[in-house]
């Protein structure tokens, strides 16, 4: 071999940049997936070191679908799996170490946990992990009732059950439905308890402070931590600080509305609130404004613009900065600190920089993925698998072009 083959074979050995002259990364081939993947299926794990994938797959002229781990293929199932992820429930549990989703064999619908099949059921929805990576919880339609799964354990004495969530230990569910009509509220596990008349629930990140919303005589109040709070005419968007030491919602009577925050009440000029977020330092709150046509936001005592919708708040790690996405009826855009960005046909996976410095994002522009950091593109791809920061500041996604995925750094 001589010396001009040698160089060019070490040549294309090479990680290569994106030639596109916006933002530049690096590019490092990871692997090339094969024709059957699922669109849209492909899944990174929080620590970026596994990754999974449906396939289409057929047996005696039977279509199935198998889960890749790893590289690996698992059990085939019947083909019913959606490309859309929420659908099939497939996730990695916080720690990275475990991995769960749905399939159907014989239209029955049947949760995988770590490769062991749980009881099949019509269908399944919101299948998660508990913040510690210990504990699973799903819901489930039989026979036209809606119940909870919690680790394998069936809880149905409730007919619809509305909002399940999971307390920060994993160790109690919280909970509203109703039954015969009549609406409750309340918490399985150690110390289980329920309301009637409640149709909303909040644990603080801690574990230690609990929250329910009650409706009772045509008045509306709040629960914490068994104390009953002043009543309204309603009350909504339940929220603990990132710190559990603050507590908020919002409240409106006949004449005013309120962010009623430690128990005190904060005039907003707002009609109906359906989120309220705290900063990370839990020293600053924005509130999201939603109606049948628009939404806002109240950061700082200021209303934002209307937008057809907003989604995806994000407050910076510094807690001085917050980015949005907000849709019009031609795209969607960023906000930043109220200042809007380029419009897009689409933009996901929204995130700011450990030094706050930055903010990325995917977008879509012309039918093409592009990562974007601080306004500036990167080179089109046909699909953004996922972005984020490292711990040091790194840029960092995964990206598939004509199958083949793709690191991207920098």
């Amino acid at each position: 071999m001589n010396f001009f083959r040698l160089m060019l074979l070490f040549i294309t050995c090479l990680p290569t940049c994106s030639a596109y002259t916006g933002l530049s990364m690096q590019e490092i081939p990871v692997k090339t997936l094969s024709a059957e993947i699922v669109p849209h299926s492909l899944l990174i794990s929080p620590d970026a070191k596994r990754m999974a994938w449906f396939i289409h797959g057929n047996e005696n002229g039977k279509k199935t679908v198998q889960l890749v781990l790893d590289g690996k293929p698992g059990p085939s199932y019947d083909d019913a799996i959606s490309s859309d992820k929420s659908v099939n429930c497939l996730c990695f549990s916080p720690d990275s170490r475990r991995v769960a989703y749905i399939a159907q064999r014989d239209q029955r619908w049947i949760p995988i946990v770590d490769g062991i099949e749980g009881t099949p059921r019509e269908e399944i929805w919101d299948l998660q992990f508990s913040k510690n990576s210990k504990h699973t919880l799903y819901r489930v339609w039989d026979n036209e009732k809606v119940f909870f799964v919690y680790d394998e354990k069936l809880y149905q004495h409730l007919e619809r059950y509305r909002e399940v969530i999971l307390s920060g230990d994993g160790r109690r569910v919280g909970y509203t439905g109703r039954l015969k009509r009549k609406f409750f509220a309340g918490f399985a596990g150690p110390g289980a308890k329920e309301y009637s008349g409640g149709f909303r629930v909040a644990f603080s990140p801690d574990s230690s402070k609990l929250a329910f919303a009650i409706s009772s005589k045509k008045k509306e109040h709040v629960v914490l931590n068994g104390t009953p709070g002043k009543s309204y005419d309603y009350v909504d968007a339940l929220s603990f600080s990132p710190n559990s030491k603050h507590f908020a919602y919002f409240a409106r009577s006949k004449t005013a509305a309120y962010m009623v925050l430690d128990g005190v009440e904060k005039p907003v000029k707002l009609k109906e609130v359906v989120q309220i977020l705290f900063s990370p330092n839990s020293a600053r709150t924005v509130l999201l404004s939603a109606t049948k046509t628009k939404d806002c936001l109240w950061v700082d005592g200021k209303v934002s613009k209307e937008y057809e919708g907003i989604e995806n708040i994000t407050f910076s790690p510094n807690s001085r900065h917050i980015a949005s996405i907000a849709s019009r009826p031609a795209g969607s855009m960023i906000l930043k600190d109220g200042v809007e960005g380029k419009l897009y046909s689409n933009i996901a996976q929204l995130s700011f920089s450990p030094d706050s410095k930055h903010v990325a994002y995917s977008a879509m522009h012309n039918g093409k993925w592009l990562v974007v950091q601080d306004g500036i593109e990167s080179a089109p791809y046909d699909e953004v698998v996922d972005i984020r920061y490292t711990p040091t500041g790194s840029l960092q996604a995964y990206v598939i072009n004509k199958n083949q995925l793709v690191k991207l750094s920098r």
